[in-house]
């Protein structure tokens, strides 16, 4: 639960998967190597196959740094493996390079922020993550730890309404567990045991 600490790699793969289709992946670098002529790809990626695209993804943008597209790709890329520290460093280069005006970028980079160190979750994450809400209201991620961050400081009202708004998209099961128990908490009188 966000207040006492939800086992984050796992909360954060699945809101990152949210964002991650395979298809993705593999579409984005088909088309950056102007292969049209390959055969149609497998339909799953193992994480040793996502390995392998995220050195690709590295050795692509040491060439084409400029490539926005191919940093946000990293980083959600390197989320889902846990390398919480590349996804920091590739979402900040998305961030820096649309200077703060792409809400995928900004969502990213707060997320691998606080994947980092969670400390930041009450810092300069918290920050941005009511920037990417200003540039895109009803981006998920940024609903989800929005509400976060609104609980922490103790705006219940703001978390929950960011938590129903989130209901109304497609989450992972994990997050809708984790969503659904959060939000019948905040119904619970204060003091009252939560019912059985």
């Amino acid at each position: 639960r966000p207040a006492s600490g939800t086992p984050r790699a796992r909360v954060a793969a699945a809101v990152a998967a949210l964002v991650l289709p395979v298809a993705a992946i593999l579409i984005y670098l088909k088309a950056s190597n102007w292969d049209w002529d390959a055969p149609p790809p497998a339909p799953g990626v193992s994480a040793p196959d996502l390995q392998r695209v995220v050195e690709a993804l590295q050795e692509k943008l040491a060439k084409q740094p400029e490539d926005v597209e191919g940093w946000k790709l990293l980083g959600r890329s390197a989320s889902v493996l846990g390398r919480y520290e590349l996804a920091r460093d590739a979402f900040g280069e998305a961030y820096t390079r649309t200077q703060g005006r792409d809400a995928e970028a900004v969502v990213g980079y707060a997320e691998s922020l606080v994947l980092v160190d969670e400390r930041e979750i009450d810092g300069h994450a918290a920050e941005l993550f009511e920037q990417a809400l200003a540039l895109a209201p009803d981006n998920p991620r940024a609903l989800w730890y929005g509400g976060i961050t609104a609980y922490r400081r103790g705006d219940m009202a703001l978390a929950r309404q960011r938590w129903v708004e989130l209901q109304d998209h497609q989450l992972p099961p994990e997050l809708q567990q984790v969503l659904a128990e959060q939000l019948s908490s905040m119904e619970q009188p204060e003091g009252a045991p939560a019912s059985e």
